[in-house]
C-alpha cells in the first residue's frame, strides 16, 4: 500500500464510527470501485480475487467494462 494510501486510511479511521474491512491491493488504482445494494462494481480489468473476500457477507460482485462507460460519457 502507498504511502498516500497509508495517509489516507489513518484519516478515515480517525474520523469515522462505523468499522471497514480493508482489503489491501497492490496499486492505488485496484480499490475504484463502488457499492450499491449490496452489489460491490468494480472494473473488469482487476482482479476480482481481492475482493471475493466480502462475498460470504452478502454481496454481489460485478464487473463493469470501463470503455463503455467512457463512451456514455462522451456521447451525452
Amino acid at each position: 500500500m502507498s504511502k498516500e494510501a497509508q495517509n489516507i486510511l489513518k484519516v478515515l479511521e480517525s474520523e469515522t464510527t462505523l468499522r471497514y474491512r480493508i482489503i489491501p491491493v497492490e496499486d492505488d488504482d485496484g480499490v475504484n470501485c463502488i457499492l450499491v445494494n449490496n452489489r460491490l462494481i468494480f472494473q473488469q480489468n482487476r482482479a476480482a480475487v481481492k475482493f471475493t473476500a466480502l462475498q460470504p457477507n452478502g454481496l454481489e460482485l460485478w464487473t463493469v467494462d470501463v470503455s463503455d462507460l467512457l463512451k456514455v460519457h462522451f456521447n451525452s
